[in-house]
């Protein structure tokens, strides 16, 4: 790594959420990969997106989400 000269290094930190705002520990999951997924997608692009919408509430499921692409 020190051969790379100058690197820069994105943190983000997103809005902290709870098990009971998703409703279950498996919809809390899929909310925090997306949200890392999508942080992730933005900082390798260098493109923000919009801030993500908030944790569902307890008995609405999310829309499916894409797999994210990887390579």
């Amino acid at each position: 790594m020190l051969g790379l000269g100058t690197i820069e290094v994105v943190v983000e930190f997103h809005p902290p959420t709870t098990l009971a705002a998703c409703g279950s520990r498996k919809m809390l999951a899929r909310y925090c990969e997306e949200r890392v997924a999508g942080g992730l997608a933005s900082a390798l692009t260098g493109r923000r997106r919009p801030r993500p919408e908030s944790p569902p509430e307890q008995g609405h499921q999310p829309a499916p989400a894409a797999a994210p692409a990887l390579g």
